[in-house]
């Protein structure tokens, strides 16, 4: 073989390499590629629009809307898909998702009033956590610690 094909050859493998193993684990998106994002404690930001609806809660989380605890549930519809890459090593955010374009905010830890921002594009700062309870509407939530307009 030629010393500049070898070359090429190794440049290539060590290229693949780098991607299978590098800890963002890129993802292709047709001819496009994507970061994986990380459950928490790593921070992101994610670009959307603000969204609210409704939805209900226990005892029955809409089997019963009569008694059913009225709640409303706030998103961002993303910009852009996002993939959120599983932790083997942690038992609530085990599972991966490929192409999320819709995550709910989890207010807890924000002092941040959504009510005003319905339907702004906002950037959302915080960490991702997999869905686990009837309160739970996306499959990934986003521990929000900073909700800002981005017009």
């Amino acid at each position: 073989m030629r010393p500049e094909r070898l070359l090429l050859v190794l440049l290539l493998s060590a290229a693949l390499i780098v991607l299978r193993w590098h800890p963002t684990q890129l993802r292709a998106e047709g001819m496009s590629w994507r970061e994986c994002l990380r459950y928490e404690p790593t921070s992101v930001t994610l670009s959307g629009t603000l969204a609210a609806r409704a939805g209900y809660g226990p005892p029955n989380y809409g089997e019963t809307p009569d008694v059913d605890e009225k709640l409303t549930i706030y998103s961002i519809v993303l910009t852009r898909p996002v993939d959120v890459c599983g932790d083997s090593s942690d038992s609530m955010n085990r599972e991966s998702f490929q192409g999320l374009r819709e995550i709910q905010l989890n207010f807890w830890d924000s002092k941040a009033d959504p009510r005003p921002l319905v339907g702004r594009k906002v950037l959302a700062k915080g960490s991702l956590y997999a869905g686990y309870s009837g309160y739970h509407f996306t499959p990934v939530l986003l521990r929000l610690t900073k909700l800002t307009v981005h017009e």
